[in-house]
Formats: structure tokens, C-alpha cells, sequence
């Protein structure tokens, strides 16, 4: 008897589709991904795909291949947070599948449905596919790369090494040296654990190296026609910069040392491993357990690969040494990790552990539990909603999915596993259909965007005020690289024009009345970073005092 059953997987399916296609059409979120997104937009108007710009500065940092597949993506479907996500999601389909496939070939099919599920419902993975930033298609490319470096090991087949090649390519494409380390860590560890030397030393390898070139490189000519061939650009206040030897080399040794890109996480050098408690909810402590249990037959050649668990642990301890860490640099570990998880859990089953599967049923009962209770924390209490149509949907999804639950599933294993799932899918739906339009009506920049275009307002006469905060967020939803505007020059421009459209904080608007312009109308809105949400916020009671505030106004001379 398998682990799950078909209408098991047709019900996760079901809810996969649900709360990814909630998230699609999300509002963007002003941080990371509303930046990529502008720097996306200003490709697809301006038909420049070499040079890479922030605001009206070059900007170097990340390599070209999401900001492409972006800017191609509003080519298709024109400018919208929707369109933005459509690579991501479906690289990330793609890395389910390619998750499933790595899954079968380390143990069996049954792992590999298994490591599927696990990886779709993941919080960070659902996370990653509507506050898109890299995430999602590098660990993408990094599952198919996996897959196909794992069947290079297990067939020798050289095919199998060149499409490695090509993943481990087109996820240096997206995020620089990274994705590379994290399939060559997994490669050597397999390597090391089965004694497979002769892999290491295969002619095959040199094709390889020749296909990851050949697929870097129009990244890598890029980067050149950019920066190489202009060394009078100013970059971080230095000129003389290789963009070609900063995406090689300097990209990865200054994170690794903090630098340029600050010391976030550099105290912690736990940082990763407590992340992963909620990075991987509802399944970090089966990733746990399956370390610890497995540790000890490291060296015995029969036992269970290390490719997945080992790879991923091993690029946990490196990323700890770094002095610049971010919660979401786990995610590209996920398919290594599901895997690792599912071919543990139905080995247990297929060797009646007990203890372990005692385990499994009563953690994959309370953190599933948790998990719905925070939810519906958030919503009646946090945010105190109302009931609406929504509402109402979710609230018999939920009874379905209870039923269900209940009435139809006897073995206790499976009951644990599928209450898991749903449970996550259930969360997320949640947070994708209630928690997240909430937070939005907290992103003033989204809010002044709906305002602009409800009133018809022109784009071109939309400005920055000096000194007041990049709202990438309301470039996207007008379609405009919006510039700063000194009162000087808002002055000069109402001497050409009638009215000018300013985004500024409440206290600089006399700055602009000083200096001749007249406020016609104004409308504000709070402010909030709601990727980085607090205590404070989240208490209704002292929610105002964590507000930011700012206004559009329109000004005429």
C-alpha cells in the first residue's frame, strides 16, 4: 500500500493550483520584487536587454536572465505583477517535476510523488512564487540540475551531464556563482559517499565545462558591453570595475565577507538552521530527524544516498560562514531537502519503523495545527476582517477538506501526511486570499498607483519628491521610471505645464508651496515595509505608531 492514494494527490494538486493562482495575482510587493520588476520594465520600454539600470543608475549586482524573462514576459502579456510572476511559476512547476524525477531515481516512484508534494507546499516555495524575486526560478533550474546530475552518477549517461551543465548555466544566469555551488557540493558529496572517482575523471566532463560556458555567455557579454567596455562608470564609488570579474568572482567572495552588501545576519551563524523551522513548514522537523537519523551511515555505500540530504547540509554550513545572510538563500536547498524527507518517510513505512513513524504522525499533526491557528489568528484578530465572499469559500474549503480528513482516511501515517499538505495549501490560501490584500492597503505606493489610474492621471507628470523613498511598486502599477524633482525643478516644470503630480511625505509639501507651486488636491496614504512586519504592527492597538505617511498632490503654479 502506498503512502498516498491518487485522490490524495488529486486534492493537493487541486489546492496547489488554488493558492499559486491566488498568489499570481497578488499585488507586488515594494521590496525586491517591485526593484526587479522595474528594472524589467525599463528594459521592455527603452528595447535595451544589455545594460542593466536602477532608476537611472547601472546597476550591478545580479546577472541578466530574470530580469529578461520578465521584460519578454510584459512583451506577451503586457506590464502587471501578474505578468512579472509568469517565469517563476513556471520554472517552478518545472522544478516540482524535476523534484519528482530526482525523487524516483534515488529511491522509487512513490518517493517521488511524495518529494513533490513536499516541495509544492513548502512555505518558502509559496512564498517565493508571489514575492518573486530569484528565488524561484533558481531553484528551479537548480531541481532539474540536480535531477540530471544525479542520473549522470547513477547511468553514467553523458546526456545527463551536459543538461546539468545547462541548468547549472541558466542558474548562474539568475543569481551568480551560487546555484553552480550548490550542484557541485551535491555532485561531490555523492561522489565521496559512493566512491564513484571515476565520475570525477570522465571525458564527459570536458563537454560539460564547454556547455555551462557556452550558456553563460550571453550573460557574460553582456556584463561586458556594460561595464568592461565603460570603465568610467561610477560603481559603488569606485570606476575601473569589471562586470565580467565581478559576476565570476567578486560577487561571491564580497557576500561571503559582508562588503558592499552589508553585514545582515552576520552575528547569527545559526541563522539558517533556526530559519528552516519556518522556511520549511509544515516539514522542518522531518528534515531534522532525517539528518540525525542518517548521519551515522554516512560511509556504508548500500545505505540511501546522500546527494539530497548531504548536499543540502553541507551548503547549510557554508552559507553559515557568510557575513551577509538572507532567510530566503534556503530556498534553493528545498528540492535536495524534499527529496530527502520523502525517501525517509517512506522508508519508514516500508520498514515498519515505529518509532519513527509514531514521530511523523504526531509532528505532521501539531504543526499543521499551528500553522491553521496563526492563520486564523491573523485574520479575525489581527486584522479583524469581516466575512465576504471569500470568506466564505475558504470556510467550506476548509469543511471539505475536514470531512475529508476525517471520515475517509483511516491509516494513520497517511492521515499525517495529508492533513500536512492540505493543512500548508489551507494556510497559504489564507494568507494569499485574506492576509495579503490586507497588508497591500499598507503599500502606499500600490494604493496611489489604483488612484492614478481611477483618475486618469498622466504618467509623465508623476514625480518623486526629493528625498522621498523609491516606490517601485507604483512605477510598475503606472508603467513609468518615475524621477526626482527639487522644487527648483518642479517649478520650471510647471512653467511648461499645467500640473505636476508629486509623491511626498506630508512635512516637505511646503517646500514645494515655498518655492511658487500650488497644492490643487492631495491625497494620502499610511505606509508600512510589510516584508519585514513587527510586533508593533501587528497588534492592532499600535499599528498607527509603526505607520509611515505620504501623500499625491497636485500642484499647478
Amino acid at each position: 500500500m502506498s503512502t498516498l492514494r491518487r485522490i490524495d494527490y488529486l486534492l493537493i494538486i487541486i489546492g496547489v493550483i488554488l493558492v499559486y493562482g491566488l498568489g499570481l495575482f497578488l499585488p507586488i510587493l515594494n521590496s525586491d520584487p517591485a526593484f526587479n520588476a522595474a528594472v524589467a520594465l525599463r528594459m521592455y520600454q527603452s528595447g535595451d536587454y544589455v545594460s542593466l539600470v536602477d532608476q537611472f543608475t547601472p546597476y550591478l549586482d545580479k546577472p541578466h536572465l530574470s530580469f529578461w524573462l520578465a521584460a519578454a514576459s510584459f512583451e506577451v502579456f503586457g506590464v502587471s505583477a501578474w505578468a512579472y510572476r509568469v517565469p517563476s511559476l513556471l520554472v517552478s512547476i518545472l522544478g516540482i517535476y524535476a523534484t519528482y524525477s530526482l525523487g524516483k531515481e534515488a529511491y522509487n516512484k512513490e518517493t517521488g510523488w511524495l518529494s513533490a508534494v513536499v516541495l509544492a507546499t513548502i512555505q518558502a516555495q509559496i512564498l517565493a512564487n508571489h514575492d518573486v524575486r530569484m528565488d524561484a526560478l533558481l531553484t528551479g533550474f537548480v531541481a532539474i540540475g540536480a535531477w540530471q546530475l544525479f542520473e549522470y552518477l547513477k547511468y553514467g549517461r553523458v546526456s545527463s551531464l551536459l543538461w546539468g551543465a545547462v541548468m547549472a548555466g541558466l542558474a548562474f544566469n539568475v543569481k551568480g556563482m551560487v546555484g553552480v555551488g550548490v550542484l557541485g557540493i551535491a555532485f561531490l558529496v555523492e561522489v565521496l559517499h559512493q566512491r564513484a572517482w571515476l565520475r570525477l575523471f570522465s571525458g564527459a566532463l570536458v563537454g560539460a565545462v564547454l556547455a555551462f560556458v557556452i550558456t553563460i555567455s550571453p550573460v557574460l557579454w553582456a556584463f561586458y558591453i556594460q561595464f568592461d567596455q565603460h570603465p568610467e562608470q561610477v560603481i559603488a564609488g569606485r570606476t575601473g570595475v569589471s562586470g565580467v570579474r565581478f559576476i565570476l568572482w567578486d560577487q561571491n567572495f564580497e557576500r561571503m565577507a559582508g562588503g558592499r552588501f552589508g553585514q545582515a545576519g552576520a552575528n547569527d551563524p545559526f541563522l539558517f538552521f533556526h530559519t528552516l523551522l519556518w522556511a520549511a513548514l509544515p516539514w522542518p522537523l522531518l528534515i531534522y530527524a532525517g539528518w540525525i537519523t542518517r548521519f551515522f551511515r554516512f560511509r556504508r555505500v548500500r545505505a540511501q544516498e546522500w546527494f539530497t540530504g548531504g548536499g543540502a547540509l553541507a551548503c547549510m554550513v557554508l552559507f553559515s560562514f557568510s557575513s551577509f545572510k538572507l532567510p530566503h538563500y534556503l530556498n534553493i536547498l528545498f528540492p535536495l531537502m524534499a527529496v530527502w524527507v520523502a525517501g525517509w518517510v517512506v522508508d519508514a513505512r516500508q520498514t515498519g519503523r515505529t518509532g519513527r513513524l509514531r514521530f511523523i504522525i504526531w509532528a505532521q499533526h501539531i504543526v499543521p495545527a499551528l500553522m491553521v491557528v496563526a492563520a486564523l489568528v491573523l485574520s479575525l484578530w489581527v486584522f479583524r476582517q469581516g466575512t465576504g465572499l471569500i470568506h466564505i469559500v475558504l470556510i467550506a474549503l476548509g469543511g471539505v477538506g475536514l470531512a475529508f480528513y476525517l471520515y475517509t482516511i483511516k491509516e494513520a501515517l497517511r492521515r499525517a501526511l495529508v492533513f500536512s499538505a492540505l493543512g500548508a495549501l489551507y494556510v497559504n490560501a489564507i494568507l494569499n486570499g485574506l492576509i495579503y490584500p490586507e497588508l497591500d492597503t499598507y503599500q502606499a505606493g500600490n494604493q496611489m498607483a489604483k488612484v492614478i489610474k481611477q483618475k486618469g492621471i498622466p504618467a509623465d507628470q508623476v514625480y518623486f519628491a526629493e528625498g522621498s523613498p523609491l516606490f517601485y511598486d507604483l512605477e510598475l502599477g503606472i508603467e513609468r521610471i518615475i524621477p526626482y524633482v527639487t522644487p527648483e525643478q518642479a517649478q520650471e516644470h510647471l512653467l511648461r505645464h499645467t500640473t505636476l503630480w508629486l509623491v511626498v511625505a506630508p512635512e516637505q509639501i511646503q517646500e514645494y508651496t515655498q518655492a511658487g507651486a500650488r497644492v490643487v488636491s492631495q491625497e494620502c496614504f499610511s505606509d508600512f515595509h510589510i516584508t519585514r512586519l513587527t510586533g508593533q504592527f501587528l497588534y492592532p492597538a499600535t499599528r498607527a505608531g509603526t505607520l509611515g505617511n505620504y501623500c499625491l498632490v497636485e500642484l499647478r503654479r
